[in-house]
């Protein structure tokens, strides 16, 4: 299968605090997401949706993310360097990552546990650039992710 890359022209977020929200109604424990959380998924869906292949992917699967943040404006000067800069700043990482995307790109694989391999980076955007969230699925193939030395020492 051909890997699939998009971008989502968004403001990366981590939706932290405003994922489920349990409250008791009736006796009974209810579950629910704040409006905050629901419309950046939906956001994500949006711009992944014409890129959800007819099969899904039911092989491992490979997810590289690059989230690519506001420029703050003290890297703006004439002496900084105007590419993109690693962002040392929250939100964290693996907060951007467990909410943000993986969970919203559910339609490409048959299951979660296909992602074996993640790699994300978080990024301050070039001065010329707008934050979004870079996006590449590829499956890998068993096959050949095996050590060819073991298999030719057998």
């Amino acid at each position: 299968m051909e890997p699939i890359s998009f971008i989502v022209p968004v403001t990366p977020a981590s939706m932290q605090g405003a994922g489920k929200r349990a409250m008791c109604m009736g006796g009974r424990v209810v579950f629910f997401k704040e409006k905050r959380a629901k419309d950046y998924e939906s956001v994500i869906r949006f711009y992944a949706q014409p890129h959800i292949p007819k099969k899904k992917f039911c092989d491992p699967v490979k997810l590289t993310i690059a989230f690519v943040l506001k420029r703050p404006v003290s890297l703006n000067g004439k002496k900084t360097y105007q590419g993109r800069h690693p962002a040392i700043k929250r939100p964290d990482l693996d907060n951007l990552v467990k909410f943000s995307v993986q969970d919203c790109l559910n339609e490409f694989w048959e299951d979660d546990s296909l992602v074996v391999q993640l790699a994300a980076s978080k990024w301050f955007a070039a001065i010329d650039e707008t934050p979004k969230i870079e996006i590449k699925i590829e499956a890998i193939n068993p096959i050949n992710t095996s050590n060819e030395d073991a298999s030719s020492r057998a």
